[in-house]
C-alpha cells in the first residue's frame, strides 16, 4: 500500500472518529463530570440519546412570515437554555410543541419518547404520545397504551380521561363500556368542577344509551354537587335536564 493511500486512511478513520465523538457527547452518550478529565459512558444514553437540538423546520406554503419569525425566535432560546441546562424538563416538552406546531411531528415524537425513558414521573410527554396516536396516527391501541402510562404516573390529569372517552365513544371500543368505565374511573379522581363535569358526562352517556335510572343518578348527584359548590346556574340547568328525562 502506498505512503498516500495509508495516509488517506488514518484521515479518514480519524475524522469517522472524530464524528462519532461529537455525535456521542451531542447526544448525552459521553460526558464530562465537573472536575474530571476524562468522558464517562452513558449505558442509557446509547439507548436513548438525548434528542438532536440540530433539526431544521420544514414549513408548510401557507405558514405565515410573521409565524416562522416568532417560531425560530423561540425555539432558538429553548435550544440555548438545552445546550446549558440538559435536563430542563419543561424546556423539552415547550420544544417538542414547537415542533409539532410546524408539523415536525418526528422530532416531538423524539422528545416524548426520551423524556418517557428519562423522567419515569413525567405524564405529560406519555399523554402527548396518546393524543398524537389518538388524533394523528389514529393507531388507538397504541393512544391507549399511552394515555393508561399517563394515568399511572398522574392519575389526578384529567385531559387523560376525557381524551379516552372520546376515543371509546366515537372511534375505539364502541361496543363495549369502555366509555363508560373511563369516566367512573375520571369520577374516583377528580375533584371540584372536574368531578361534576365527569358527571355530567356520565349521566348524558347512559342517557343516550337509554339507560334513564343511571342517567338520572349521575345527573341528580351533578346537580347537588353544583348546589354545594354555589353555581346556581348550572344547577337550574341540571334540574330542567333531568326532569326532561
Amino acid at each position: 500500500m502506498q505512503k498516500n493511500t495509508i495516509v488517506s486512511v488514518i484521515l479518514v478513520v480519524l475524522i469517522l472518529l472524530g464524528g462519532l465523538a461529537f455525535w456521542a457527547f451531542n447526544r448525552g452518550v459521553l460526558y464530562f463530570n465537573e472536575g474530571s478529565m476524562f468522558p464517562r459512558f452513558s449505558k442509557v444514553a446509547i439507548m436513548h440519546p438525548v434528542p438532536s437540538l440540530d433539526r431544521t423546520p420544514s414549513y408548510s406554503t401557507d405558514f405565515p412570515a410573521e409565524g416562522r419569525i416568532l417560531y425560530e425566535t423561540k425555539v432558538t432560546k429553548l435550544k440555548e437554555t438545552l445546550t446549558k441546562e440538559p435536563a430542563n424538563l419543561e424546556a423539552w416538552l415547550d420544544l417538542a410543541i414547537y415542533y409539532r406546531m410546524v408539523g415536525d411531528h418526528e422530532g416531538a415524537i423524539e422528545i416524548w419518547e426520551y423524556l418517557r425513558t428519562m423522567y419515569p414521573q413525567d405524564s405529560i410527554s406519555r399523554h402527548n404520545l396518546g393524543e398524537y396516536y389518538f388524533h394523528t396516527v389514529k393507531d388507538y391501541e397504541k393512544a391507549e397504551i399511552y394515555y393508561e402510562e399517563s394515568i399511572a404516573v398522574s392519575p389526578g390529569l384529567e385531559s387523560n380521561y376525557t381524551d379516552m372517552y372520546e376515543m371509546y365513544k366515537y372511534v375505539y371500543k364502541q361496543d363495549t363500556t369502555a366509555a363508560l368505565d373511563i369516566l367512573k374511573r375520571g369520577i374516583e379522581k377528580a375533584a371540584g368542577p372536574s368531578a361534576i363535569q365527569f358527571k355530567i358526562m356520565l349521566g348524558r352517556e347512559y342517557r343516550d344509551r337509554g339507560d334513564k335510572e343511571n342517567a338520572k343518578k349521575y345527573l341528580t348527584e351533578a346537580r347537588d354537587a353544583a348546589q354545594e359548590a354555589g353555581n346556581r346556574s348550572l344547577s337550574n340547568d341540571l334540574t330542567r335536564e333531568i326532569s326532561a328525562l
